[in-house]
């Protein structure tokens, strides 16, 4: 998981969020990754996962897996998860 992680950092075109005065895209913590990216950002860390599985067989557990989408407006949102193969959490109000 730590190559996967070092290459998300190293990706240019992965941009993370600002949280206070520094620029975060993940953390890590035993074998879970939590990613935060710019909405523009999505589709290229896809990308880089798929690369990384192919080449590493890396294997994710799709079952247990999940991602949170926190997105501007519902269409949008849609759109990311179309593109998303984890299953997507639901935000609390829903």
């Amino acid at each position: 998981m730590e190559v996967l992680a070092r290459a998300i950092r190293r990706e240019k075109d992965i941009k993370g969020i600002k949280i206070e005065k520094e620029v975060v895209k993940l953390f890590l913590f035993a074998d879970d990754m939590i990613v935060y990216l710019e909405k523009s950002t999505t589709k290229k860390l896809l990308e880089l996962i798929n690369k990384f599985i192919k080449v590493a067989e890396y294997k994710i557990n799709m079952p247990t897996s999940e991602a949170f989408v926190y997105a501007h407006s519902e269409q949008y949102e849609k759109e990311v998860k179309k593109g998303i193969l984890f299953t997507t959490a639901k935000q609390a109000n829903q």
